[in-house]
């Protein structure tokens, strides 16, 4: 009946007001879900560059207050420039047979001090007993 607003598919009200409910749900289900993941992604941003930042910190202050500089910190800086373990450990022999002048297997307070003197370093290096002991 064309006056009740039935057309040949029977209630098209009833069909209208169905997709229309679907649509709303599923539309609402894909924004819910479109809003959660752009709020996780900042928030999983922000915790990462929240934890670089206290790292950066902490190595910051790790730095400050636990470094400290030594006598033989140039002896070091040249050691650390190996490129493979076998060649430390040559630098390693070779610094020890250069300081070890008596050959008796182990190095005397006069036999360092000496070859540190010895030694082409960019900054010359003053042993002292106290160093010795430290």
């Amino acid at each position: 009946d064309p006056e009740k607003g039935e057309g040949s598919t029977g209630h098209p009200e009833m069909v209208s007001a169905v997709f229309f409910v679907s649509y709303m749900l599923l539309a609402g289900i894909i924004l819910v879900n479109i809003v959660i993941s752009v709020l996780l992604d900042e928030f999983l941003t922000t915790m990462g560059n929240e934890r670089e930042v206290n790292a950066t910190k902490e190595l910051q202050q790790n730095e400050g207050g636990a470094v400290e500089e030594h006598i033989l910190d140039p002896v070091l800086e040249v050691l650390a420039q190996y490129r493979t373990p076998t060649n430390l450990k040559v630098s390693i022999r070779t610094l020890f047979n250069r300081f070890d002048v008596d050959q008796g297997g182990s190095i005397s307070f006069l036999e360092m001090s000496d070859g540190l003197r010895k030694m082409e370093l960019a900054t010359q290096v003053h042993f002292s007993t106290a160093d010795w002991y430290d």
